[in-house]
This record gives structure tokens, sequence and C-alpha cells, in this order.
């Protein structure tokens, strides 16, 4: 599964415990100015430890990385002209890459890496200006946004994904949405102004706060 597959799984799996799922029409803030990445002075990778997942910021845009762990036998090793160990590193699962290894007992332990570019090149995703160390990732899925709010504080990230409860009434007005019930889910699609944007207590859907650190 794709990194920005598994941020979607995550938020349907609110949506489903609330039975009622929001989203913008149009990216966040309305009239807000878009970027393709962050100030220069934010460009790094921020890792947490309460995510699998990890942020990487640079002058071409913004990426998500994952790791997915696996083993293989010495056994298999020995027996195979495909895969092979020298020095700590495995060569033949990634083509003509290698991979650390460590052994622990019969297995050989690595993982390989996935990198997604979610900001910039040819990611539907909208990166948005709040201040100089605010921003808005809009998150798109079929032509709808979804927003994650990203504080930057000296070598730290701040992130607090989209979320809100069953019974808010945050939304209430907001005059442009749109509704569409399928089965016992009831989408909700807001278009707000300017005026109401700014009239909304932005931290009543704001989630828990992951905190990530420059590495």
């Amino acid at each position: 599964m794709k990194i920005i597959g598994i941020l979607f799984a995550l938020f349907s799996t609110f949506f489903a415990k609330s039975q009622i799922s929001y989203d913008f029409a149009n990216t966040l803030p309305p009239e807000g100015e878009k970027n393709t990445t962050v100030l220069k002075t934010f460009f790094g990778t921020y890792s947490s430890d309460q995510t699998d997942i990890d942020y990487q910021f640079t002058k071409e845009g913004v990426f998500a990385i994952s790791f997915i762990y696996n083993t293989i036998s010495r056994e298999t090793i020995r027996e195979s002209s495909i895969y092979s160990v020298k020095d700590g590193y495995l060569f033949g699962v990634t083509g003509t890459d290698s991979l650390p290894c460590e052994l622990q007992g019969e297995f050989y332990h690595f993982a390989i890496m996935f990198k997604e570019q979610i900001v910039g090149g040819t990611a539907t995703n909208v990166l948005s200006k709040l201040n100089q160390s605010t921003y808005i990732l809009n998150f798109e899925d079929n032509g709808h946004f979804t927003p994650s709010y990203l504080t930057f504080k000296g070598n730290e990230l701040i992130i607090q994904h989209f979320t809100y409860d069953a019974e808010t009434t945050i939304f209430d007005e907001i005059a442009d949405k749109a509704e569409t019930a399928i089965g016992e889910m009831n989408y909700i699609t807001l278009n707000p102004k300017k005026e109401e944007w700014l009239g909304m207590q932005l931290n009543d859907f704001k989630g828990t706060k992951i905190l990530f650190e420059k590495r």
C-alpha cells in the first residue's frame, strides 16, 4: 500500500466510527498562499516515536518515508543464486541496490525503504502557508481535501491531522456544503468562504499532536 494510502486509511477508520465524514471542496485556507515546499531553514528529515512514517522536506517538495521490515534465512541465501551477503549488506532484494542487514540466529533482518513525494512533482496534495512556521498540508482524494497542520519549532515538527467529534457543530456556520448519504455514512463536503474560515475555532478540528524531531 502506498504511504498516502496508509494516511487515508487512518482517516477512514475515524470516519467509520463517527458515521459522518467531513472534507473540503477546496484547499485551506481559502485564498491562501500555495507552496511547493517549506522554508529552507526547515529542510531535513523528521522522525517520531509516535508513528512509523517519516517526513522529508527538500527544495523539490515534501516526501513521506516508511520502512517494511523483513527477514531471510541463511539457508535461503546459501541455496540461492539471487541473494548474497557481504560485509553486512544483503544483495538481490531490490535489483542492483544492497541493503544493510543484521544476522540474528539463522535469519538476516533487513528493511526496505519506501519514499513517496506527497507535495511537488506530480503529487495532487497542496501545501498552504499560514505564517513563517505553520503550514496546512491539504491531502487530496477524489477532488476533495482534508487538512493536516504542520508547525515547525527549532528542530521539531508538530503534525496534527484533521479530526472532530461525532456530534460536532463547528461546521454549522458554513453555508456552502454538499451532503451525500451512502448506507449509514453521511458525507459532507464543505466550501467555506474566507470570512467563515476566519471565524472558525481551528483547534476544534486539530487532532492529537504528533511530535517529530529532525534527524
